[in-house]
Protein backbone atom coordinates (compact mmCIF):
# COMPACT_ATOMS: atom_id res chain seq x y z
CA UNK A 1 0.00 0.00 0.00
CA UNK A 2 1.24 3.55 -0.82
CA UNK A 3 2.35 5.87 1.47
CA UNK A 4 -1.00 8.28 2.78
CA UNK A 5 1.74 11.33 2.35
CA UNK A 6 1.66 11.99 -1.12
CA UNK A 7 4.68 15.04 -2.75
CA UNK A 8 3.44 16.77 -5.82
CA UNK A 9 6.28 18.49 -7.22
CA UNK A 10 6.20 21.28 -9.82
CA UNK A 11 8.38 23.74 -10.86
CA UNK A 12 7.37 26.50 -8.61
CA UNK A 13 6.39 25.14 -5.81
CA UNK A 14 6.01 21.69 -3.63
CA UNK A 15 2.43 20.71 -2.49
CA UNK A 16 1.89 18.13 -0.10
CA UNK A 17 -1.75 16.56 -0.24
CA UNK A 18 -2.89 14.05 2.76
CA UNK A 19 -4.32 10.94 1.92
CA UNK A 20 -7.07 9.86 4.67
CA UNK A 21 -6.66 6.49 5.92
CA UNK A 22 -8.31 3.61 3.96
CA UNK A 23 -8.21 5.28 0.72
CA UNK A 24 -7.37 3.19 -2.32
CA UNK A 25 -6.54 5.17 -5.69
CA UNK A 26 -8.85 4.67 -8.39
CA UNK A 27 -5.98 2.76 -11.18
CA UNK A 28 -5.62 0.46 -8.07
CA UNK A 29 -9.65 -0.43 -7.73
CA UNK A 30 -9.52 -0.65 -11.31
CA UNK A 31 -6.62 -3.54 -11.19
CA UNK A 32 -8.44 -5.29 -8.12
CA UNK A 33 -11.60 -5.20 -10.18
CA UNK A 34 -9.86 -6.74 -13.38
CA UNK A 35 -8.12 -9.26 -11.49
CA UNK A 36 -11.13 -10.25 -9.67
CA UNK A 37 -13.08 -10.44 -12.95
CA UNK A 38 -10.77 -12.94 -14.42
CA UNK A 39 -10.59 -14.45 -11.55
CA UNK A 40 -14.13 -15.21 -11.85
CA UNK A 41 -14.53 -15.77 -15.74
CA UNK A 42 -11.58 -18.72 -15.29
CA UNK A 43 -13.76 -20.27 -12.56
CA UNK A 44 -17.01 -19.77 -14.86
CA UNK A 45 -14.92 -21.09 -17.63
CA UNK A 46 -13.39 -23.82 -15.68
CA UNK A 47 -17.41 -24.84 -14.53
CA UNK A 48 -18.52 -24.73 -17.87
CA UNK A 49 -15.74 -27.25 -19.23
CA UNK A 50 -16.22 -29.32 -16.34
CA UNK A 51 -19.63 -29.62 -17.20
CA UNK A 52 -19.05 -30.23 -20.74
CA UNK A 53 -16.61 -32.92 -20.13
CA UNK A 54 -18.90 -34.87 -17.93
CA UNK A 55 -21.72 -34.42 -20.28
CA UNK A 56 -19.79 -35.67 -22.68
CA UNK A 57 -18.38 -38.86 -20.61
CA UNK A 58 -21.99 -39.14 -19.98
CA UNK A 59 -23.22 -39.54 -23.66
CA UNK A 60 -20.16 -41.86 -24.38
CA UNK A 61 -21.51 -43.96 -21.46
CA UNK A 62 -24.64 -44.12 -23.12
CA UNK A 63 -23.13 -45.31 -26.07
CA UNK A 64 -21.19 -47.72 -24.76
CA UNK A 65 -24.24 -48.73 -23.00
CA UNK A 66 -26.56 -48.89 -26.19
CA UNK A 67 -23.52 -50.68 -28.18
CA UNK A 68 -23.33 -53.09 -25.27
CA UNK A 69 -26.71 -54.00 -25.81
CA UNK A 70 -26.62 -54.25 -29.23
CA UNK A 71 -23.63 -56.28 -29.06
CA UNK A 72 -25.57 -59.04 -26.70
CA UNK A 73 -28.61 -58.65 -29.06
CA UNK A 74 -26.75 -59.71 -31.66
CA UNK A 75 -24.68 -62.29 -29.38
CA UNK A 76 -28.48 -63.61 -28.35
CA UNK A 77 -29.63 -63.87 -32.07
CA UNK A 78 -26.08 -65.39 -32.90
CA UNK A 79 -27.07 -68.28 -30.28
CA UNK A 80 -30.61 -69.11 -31.55
CA UNK A 81 -29.58 -69.47 -35.27
CA UNK A 82 -26.97 -71.59 -33.62
CA UNK A 83 -29.74 -73.97 -31.84
CA UNK A 84 -31.93 -73.58 -34.76
CA UNK A 85 -28.92 -75.00 -37.03
CA UNK A 86 -28.47 -77.59 -34.22
CA UNK A 87 -32.10 -78.67 -34.35
CA UNK A 88 -32.34 -78.75 -38.02
CA UNK A 89 -29.30 -81.13 -37.99
CA UNK A 90 -30.85 -83.14 -35.29
CA UNK A 91 -33.65 -83.53 -37.04
CA UNK A 92 -32.30 -84.37 -40.44
CA UNK A 93 -30.07 -86.89 -38.85
CA UNK A 94 -33.29 -88.32 -37.00
CA UNK A 95 -35.01 -88.26 -40.59
CA UNK A 96 -32.28 -89.48 -42.41
CA UNK A 97 -31.55 -92.78 -39.89
CA UNK A 98 -35.42 -93.72 -39.79
CA UNK A 99 -35.43 -94.16 -43.61
CA UNK A 100 -32.26 -96.52 -43.48
CA UNK A 101 -34.09 -98.35 -41.13
CA UNK A 102 -37.17 -98.95 -42.59
CA UNK A 103 -35.15 -99.52 -45.73
CA UNK A 104 -33.31 -102.21 -43.95
CA UNK A 105 -36.52 -104.03 -42.50
CA UNK A 106 -37.47 -102.28 -39.37
CA UNK A 107 -41.39 -102.25 -38.85
CA UNK A 108 -43.17 -99.08 -38.24
CA UNK A 109 -44.21 -99.78 -34.62
CA UNK A 110 -40.34 -100.87 -33.74
CA UNK A 111 -38.89 -97.81 -35.48
CA UNK A 112 -38.61 -95.30 -32.26
CA UNK A 113 -37.16 -98.35 -30.31
CA UNK A 114 -34.50 -98.81 -33.04
CA UNK A 115 -33.95 -95.26 -33.86
CA UNK A 116 -33.01 -94.71 -30.09
CA UNK A 117 -30.67 -97.31 -30.45
CA UNK A 118 -29.12 -95.93 -33.07
CA UNK A 119 -25.89 -93.43 -31.56
CA UNK A 120 -24.51 -90.89 -34.04
CA UNK A 121 -22.94 -87.61 -34.18
CA UNK A 122 -25.23 -84.39 -35.34
CA UNK A 123 -22.78 -84.29 -38.87
CA UNK A 124 -23.06 -87.92 -39.74
CA UNK A 125 -23.08 -89.11 -43.51
CA UNK A 126 -25.29 -91.54 -45.03
CA UNK A 127 -22.39 -94.39 -45.07
CA UNK A 128 -21.76 -93.93 -41.53
CA UNK A 129 -26.22 -94.07 -40.87
CA UNK A 130 -25.73 -97.16 -42.74
CA UNK A 131 -22.66 -98.90 -41.01
CA UNK A 132 -24.41 -98.12 -37.76
CA UNK A 133 -27.97 -99.79 -38.90
CA UNK A 134 -25.66 -103.00 -40.31
CA UNK A 135 -24.45 -103.01 -36.78
CA UNK A 136 -27.37 -102.55 -35.20
CA UNK A 137 -29.45 -105.75 -37.33
CA UNK A 138 -25.99 -107.68 -36.24
CA UNK A 139 -26.99 -106.97 -32.43
CA UNK A 140 -30.18 -106.82 -32.41
CA UNK A 141 -32.02 -108.87 -35.70
CA UNK A 142 -34.78 -109.44 -33.76
CA UNK A 143 -35.68 -105.72 -34.72
CA UNK A 144 -35.18 -106.33 -38.19
CA UNK A 145 -38.48 -108.34 -39.25
CA UNK A 146 -39.26 -107.66 -42.76
CA UNK A 147 -36.51 -107.98 -45.56
CA UNK A 148 -35.05 -105.20 -46.83
CA UNK A 149 -36.95 -105.57 -49.96
CA UNK A 150 -40.11 -104.53 -48.25
CA UNK A 151 -41.87 -108.41 -48.37
CA UNK A 152 -43.19 -109.16 -44.82
CA UNK A 153 -41.91 -112.06 -43.18
CA UNK A 154 -44.12 -115.37 -43.26
CA UNK A 155 -46.25 -115.43 -39.84
CA UNK A 156 -44.84 -117.73 -36.89
CA UNK A 157 -45.54 -121.47 -36.72
CA UNK A 158 -48.62 -122.04 -34.47
CA UNK A 159 -47.13 -123.17 -30.65
CA UNK A 160 -46.13 -126.78 -30.16
CA UNK A 161 -49.13 -128.75 -28.43
CA UNK A 162 -52.29 -127.15 -30.16
CA UNK A 163 -52.34 -123.83 -28.23
CA UNK A 164 -55.57 -121.89 -28.03
CA UNK A 165 -58.11 -121.78 -30.29
CA UNK A 166 -57.88 -118.93 -32.96
CA UNK A 167 -60.71 -116.24 -32.53
CA UNK A 168 -62.89 -114.58 -35.08
CA UNK A 169 -65.04 -117.82 -36.60
CA UNK A 170 -63.17 -120.06 -37.32
CA UNK A 171 -62.96 -121.43 -34.12
CA UNK A 172 -65.80 -123.87 -32.02
CA UNK A 173 -67.25 -120.34 -30.24
CA UNK A 174 -69.54 -118.16 -30.72
CA UNK A 175 -68.47 -115.08 -32.38
CA UNK A 176 -68.76 -111.55 -30.89
CA UNK A 177 -71.48 -110.34 -32.31
CA UNK A 178 -73.61 -113.67 -31.25
CA UNK A 179 -72.82 -113.35 -27.90
CA UNK A 180 -73.96 -109.82 -28.14
CA UNK A 181 -77.22 -110.55 -29.25
CA UNK A 182 -78.01 -113.33 -26.84
CA UNK A 183 -76.90 -110.81 -24.44
CA UNK A 184 -79.30 -108.29 -25.57
CA UNK A 185 -82.32 -110.95 -26.23
CA UNK A 186 -81.79 -112.01 -22.29
CA UNK A 187 -81.87 -108.40 -21.22
CA UNK A 188 -85.09 -107.76 -23.53
CA UNK A 189 -86.85 -111.28 -21.62
CA UNK A 190 -86.00 -110.09 -18.71
CA UNK A 191 -86.96 -106.84 -18.89
CA UNK A 192 -90.22 -107.30 -20.20
CA UNK A 193 -91.13 -109.90 -18.00
CA UNK A 194 -90.69 -107.09 -15.04
CA UNK A 195 -92.78 -104.71 -17.10
CA UNK A 196 -95.49 -107.38 -16.92
CA UNK A 197 -95.92 -108.48 -13.76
Amino acid sequence: MPDPVTETQSETSTVTTTVPDGYVPQDQVNAIATREAERAARAERQRIEAYLAEQAQEAERANMAEVDRLRSERDAARAQVEQAQAAAAAERLAANVERRLLAAGVPDIALARAARMVTLEPGADDEAIAAEVEALRTEVPALFTSSPSGDAPPPPPPPAGGGPAPRGGQGGGKSAEDRARERFERRRTRLGSTTAA
